[in-house]
């Protein structure tokens, strides 16, 4: 790929260190999307979904940026760019910056919850996703989790753990550390900006409850009351989340009050 002269003066800019990274590390179905809203609504935040940037090159630190505008619409504005990364096939971004330039918050939903919240999306939207089958969703969230054990290892306390539950139950709590611990200046609000790409597949959470603009109770659910999944299942994913949720708590930076 040949890069035109603004595209090489971005690149050279990225690697020189003009931004600082944001990561959120999770898994599907975690509010992750709420999360990404709510830290995109910061003027000094730039992004609120989820990218898909392999981050195989360190080209793919400009593409952040262009992915970024592109979804906003607007000039990036402050000191943060942000991505949502989901899925195991996205490369850690940290190989092409500096510590001090990079930041993560990684947080984990219980199980059985989130299973049951990506059966349900799966069988409504999508008669063709592996995710329909109870099996697939523990093996992704598994194989998600033992990622992220990984993640927070590397990163230690450059990463900050929090209990996916936190945000719902304690927003304004959760809100406060999360911005004292990324430094910003203007505090974070329980409610946010509803982009043009907010609800769409790919991009982050497709459920109507995104578009509301505020962090909604947990009895806002989109979850089908009737579904039920096997014990074994349940049993399985659960050992995943005690080994992960206690791996990144004794490595990554954390508050009680981000814990549930």
């Amino acid at each position: 790929m040949v890069l035109d002269q603004a595209a090489t003066s971005a690149l050279r800019t990225e690697v020189g260190g003009e931004h600082r990274y944001l990561l959120l590390l999770s898994h599907m179905r975690s509010y992750s999307s709420l999360l990404a809203h709510v830290l995109g609504s910061s003027p000094e935040v730039n992004g609120y979904g989820e990218t898909l940037l392999r981050y195989k090159l360190p080209l793919d630190l400009w593409r952040l940026r262009r992915e970024i505008r592109r979804s906003t619409g607007r000039p990036l504005r402050g000191p943060w760019l942000l991505d949502k990364v989901l899925h195991n096939t996205i490369k850690p971004l940290d190989r092409w910056v500096e510590r001090d330039r990079l930041r993560a918050l990684i947080f984990l939903r219980q199980p059985e919850p989130t299973l049951r919240s990506v059966l349900t999306l799966a069988q409504a939207d999508d008669p063709r996703s592996a995710m329909r089958d109870p099996q697939k969703c523990c093996d992704y969230y598994v194989s998600r989790l033992h990622r992220l054990r990984e993640d927070g290892e590397r990163l230690g306390g450059g990463a900050l753990y929090l209990d996916a539950a936190a945000l719902i139950q304690r927003p304004h709590a959760v809100l406060g550390a999360v911005g004292s611990w990324l430094g910003l200046h203007e505090p974070l609000a329980p409610s946010y900006e509803v982009g043009s790409r907010s609800g769409e597949v790919g991009f982050g959470d497709p459920s109507r409850n995104i578009r509301a603009g505020r962090i909604l109770a947990a009895e806002a659910t989109t979850v089908r009351p009737d579904l039920r999944l096997p014990a074994d299942i349940v049993a399985e994913a659960e050992a995943a989340y005690r080994r992960c949720r206690t791996t990144l708590l004794q490595h990554c930076a954390s508050r009680p009050d981000l814990l549930v």
